[in-house]
């Protein structure tokens, strides 16, 4: 217990040494297998349980939702979501260590993992093919976003709802080439623009780690359908 403790509080001073800086903002996107890699990891899984926990609720998953979840990272929203659908979960992870982590954790359970970048899934998913879709700190990462809000609104069903969960404050000073998406008026225009009808929470908490905006996007049938 107090090495855990130790632990997470000298992976915490690290952190907050370096997370100005595009290595560790790239290891925070997709953590690779170094020391850097290992902290982004820990932290994640250490910072995100009740975000994630909470996104899913509000997600209100059916059993007969189709899901897909973009940047699933250590798999606690995959977990989850399979005990409310009956449906084949998709998850698009491009970090090779989670991914590689995800498929042994679930497997022979009904979820399905590609390394694709979700900005083009053309050659692996349908148009119209989601009830529902969730990414929990990923938004920030996404470049060009343009290209991914269009792809979101391509695979989702007419009325698919999906959810992006920002803790905007908590990656403020992340490297800006790397994570570019830090404005939330911007995020909403560029899927507006999409063609989403987009709806925003901000969930406040005494805890700063349980603070952060929910971006509620539903896909609305328009001409680009």
């Amino acid at each position: 217990m107090i090495f855990n403790q130790l632990k997470f509080y000298f992976y915490l001073f690290i952190y907050s040494k370096l997370k100005h800086t595009k290595l560790m903002t790239q290891n925070m996107k997709s953590p690779n297998n170094g020391f850097l890699g290992n902290i982004a990891k820990y932290l994640m899984l250490s910072f995100n349980k009740f975000v994630i926990n909470d996104s899913v609720k509000k997600l209100n998953i059916q059993k007969n939702d189709t899901i897909i979840e973009i940047g699933s990272g250590n798999g606690q929203a995959i977990d989850k979501m399979l005990r409310l659908t009956n449906k084949k979960i998709t998850s698009i992870e491009v970090s090779e260590k989670f991914r590689s982590e995800l498929i042994k954790k679930f497997k022979n359970k009904n979820v399905t993992f590609f390394s694709n970048d979700a900005k083009d899934l053309n050659n692996i998913i349908k148009k119209n093919s989601f009830d529902k879709l969730l990414a929990v700190n990923v938004v920030y990462f996404l470049n060009p976003i343009a290209a991914y809000a269009n792809e979101f609104y391509r695979i989702l069903k007419t009325d698919g709802k999906g959810l992006l969960a920002c803790k905007f404050d908590g990656i403020k000073k992340f490297n800006d080439s790397t994570a570019p998406n830090k404005n939330l008026n911007d995020i909403i225009k560029v899927f507006e623009h999409a063609g989403f009808k987009v709806n925003t929470e901000f969930v406040d908490s005494n805890n700063e780690q349980e603070k952060y905006h929910a971006i509620f996007i539903r896909k609305v049938q328009n001409d680009k359908q």
